[in-house]
């Protein structure tokens, strides 16, 4: 009896066959959990404030090194539960007052900074006639020089924020004006004059010594007065 031949061939065709018919099952994903995607975070508005800086009311009892840092700080303390706004000083940097007795250090340092230093006297130097025992000023008191500056702003600055410094009433009225024009209006006074109305000129106020000092030290808020 003759042997029988081995097929060989129908195994190989037959494991072909199945290779080729897994190799065309699809995949399902449809149990595989998709990544989320990627939290943007929100874009942070930057505005600008113009600074007006009566140095006679307000002078440095610190080192004027590192001054805008603070004072930013400061500034942005009314938006410590707001990570989409920011307050940044703008290029308008004015200081009016005595500034020929500030250090040179300190005077270096301000003009580093971007701060115009304007020399004017104290507003009470009366010639003679009013005061004997005080000379007619040379230049003009910075209560004046000031308000100038802030008239000016208000008709060409592009920015809505004023930061003055300073202690003197006389800027009651020009900062209601401004704020009747829809500027937002951030006082610094010295702590001597916390407890009077004076604030109330302002949407936000501060204690001088202390935005300076440490970047701290605001004391009232009224952002819709």
């Amino acid at each position: 009896m003759a042997p029988r031949s081995k097929n060989k061939g129908s195994k190989k065709g037959h494991g072909s066959n199945a290779a080729a018919s897994t190799s065309n099952v699809p995949i399902s994903t449809s149990n595989v959990p998709e990544e989320p995607a990627p939290t943007e975070e929100p874009p942070i508005a930057t505005e600008f404030v113009d600074v007006y800086w009566d140095l006679n009311t307000c002078p440095l009892a610190y080192p004027a090194d590192g001054i805008v840092g603070r004072i930013e700080t400061a500034l942005n303390e009314v938006n410590a539960n707001s990570n989409s706004l920011r307050y940044a000083l703008s290029d308008t940097r004015v200081i009016c007052g005595n500034v020929n007795a500030l250090s040179k250090e300190d005077w270096d340092s301000l003009q580093s900074y971007g701060f115009k230093l304007e020399p004017c006297e104290d507003r009470h130097a009366y010639c003679n006639s009013h005061n004997p025992n005080r000379r007619k000023p040379d230049d003009p008191p910075p209560d004046l020089e000031l308000e100038v500056h802030s008239i000016d702003q208000a008709l060409n600055s592009p920015h809505t924020n004023i930061l003055l410094i300073s202690s003197d009433y006389h800027f009651g009225k020009s900062m209601n004006i401004n704020y009747k024009y829809c500027y937002k209006i951030f006082l610094a006074l010295s702590w001597a004059i916390q407890g009077t109305d004076y604030k109330k000129h302002g949407n936000y106020a501060w204690i001088w010594e202390l935005m300076h000092f440490d970047g701290s030290g605001l004391f009232y808020a009224n952002p819709n007065r």
